[in-house]
């Protein structure tokens, strides 16, 4: 009987500590845990790793060829058009009011856009007619 106790008692412990890591997820990617599979995360990251390394920005899709590996998610995206890139533009630090990238519906219906300060974030139609554009 202790025995049941004690593995009911340990699948309990185990369900909630598993619940607990799936929550902070956001935490750790600075985007909420259910956009933290968002391609536009992916693309972030390769733009920081360029301009980390001091190579140009993509100007246009064929120049992210070579970080394809690093878009598992962001690439079908990107060869669809389902995102948009402000190619030329690169990351900037301080460019955080600019937008990079953005999934296509953005104009019409909001969205996730890719700020070029490497933050993703949700904007209303609305807002992002007036948001700025990277270039």
């Amino acid at each position: 009987m202790k025995s049941i106790i004690r593995s009911s008692a340990l699948i309990v412990f185990c369900i909630l500590i598993a619940a607990g890591c799936k929550g902070n997820r956001g935490a750790r990617t600075g985007v909420p845990a259910e956009l933290g599979a968002n391609g536009l995360e992916e693309l972030a990251g390769v733009y920081k790793y360029l301009a980390q390394n001091k190579e140009p920005a993509p100007k246009k899709l064929e120049d992210l060829a070579e970080r394809e590996a690093a878009l598992p998610t962001a690439w079908a995206k990107l060869q669809s058009g389902e995102y948009v890139v402000a190619w030329g533009a690169g990351y900037s630090s301080s460019g955080g009011g600019a937008v990079l990238a953005y999934e296509k519906n953005v104009p019409d219906s909001g969205g996730l856009v890719l700020m070029q300060d490497g933050t993703v974030k949700e904007m209303t139609a609305a807002q992002f007619k007036t948001a700025p554009k990277a270039r």
